[in-house]
């Protein structure tokens, strides 16, 4: 029992602790019908339950570096034997591949130099 100035108080009355403020209210229960299905839901449920996840299991994102420089590009069947960009690491490869028809010599990013067939070091 708690004595309270309007005398004692049966913990278990809930009425009269809430009356008291010795005790929240009871919440609103939940209305059943919003957490039940219809057939028709339960049945489109079934079928994507049944669907296979993709390959792999997540979309694979290609990798992205945020390191930009120039990359020069040296070629031997083009009038013009030198052409520069201003790209990001990650684009190398996609650029480089656009030359592949005109014979390049050399490249260089950032003021390192490579062969035609070398790979930069961030790509081993």
């Amino acid at each position: 029992m708690i004595e309270l100035s309007k005398g004692a108080v049966d913990v278990s009355n809930d009425v009269l602790m809430v009356s008291f403020g010795l005790r929240k209210p009871m919440q609103i229960p939940r209305d059943p019908n919003v957490w039940t299905k219809t057939a028709k839901q339960k049945a489109e449920a079934r079928i994507v339950s049944h669907m296979s996840a993709p390959t792999g299991g997540s979309i694979s994102t290609s990798a992205t570096v945020p390191m930009r420089g120039k990359l020069i590009v040296y070629t031997e069947l083009d009038s013009n034997k030198v052409k520069s960009h201003t790209c990001g690491m990650s684009s190398v490869s996609s650029i480089l591949s656009k030359y592949a028809g005109m014979k390049i010599k050399k490249y260089s990013f950032n003021g390192k130099t490579y062969r035609a067939t070398e790979l930069p070091q961030w790509y081993w």
